[in-house]
């Protein structure tokens, strides 16, 4: 049901990063998380322009410049990430509005897209709008640190 482009992957690593950076530092260059992220400078200026004109992220320009969460990472989610670069993440009306009346079927009590999909939909949809970035920035310091606590020994 979800397509995620290169788009959407590159904006999460991205908002990763600058998550994870801003713990440390207030602002971060776009050339250090073009860096960091392995994303290409001319497409991370599209995607944070895009990220800060839906108000996730703020700028400051000039040689101490860089970018920030606008937001606390808290009130980030999956869902709204998704559909700030994907746009509606479903193509059938009666199921991305909720609304029955919304369905083209000629019958629209029983539709069979909404009668299939919808509790599928609507599951989704609860999860990727109730997972926050603090959430998703959870699991990776967790296999991070799982990671670092099993020893790799080459013989």
């Amino acid at each position: 049901m979800i397509r995620i482009s290169k788009k959407t992957e590159y904006a999460l690593r991205a908002l990763v990063e600058v998550s994870q950076q801003s713990q440390v530092h207030p602002l971060i260059s776009i050339h250090k998380i073009a860096q960091s992220t392995e994303i290409p400078v001319k497409f991370l200026e599209q995607i944070l322009l895009t990220l800060k004109n839906a108000g996730l992220l703020k700028s400051k320009r000039g040689m101490e410049g860089g970018y920030s969460l606008q937001r606390s990472l808290e009130q980030i989610t999956l869902g709204e990430i998704l559909r700030i670069i994907e746009g509606p993440l479903c193509e059938w009306p009666c199921l991305e509005k909720n609304d029955r009346e919304a369905c083209p079927c000629p019958d629209k009590v029983l539709c069979p897209i909404r009668l299939s999909f919808e509790p599928i939909f609507l599951q989704m949809n609860k999860i990727l709008n109730e997972t926050t970035l603090t959430q998703l920035l959870d699991k990776i310091s967790l296999l991070k640190s799982q990671n670092q606590e099993t020893p790799h020994y080459i013989i």
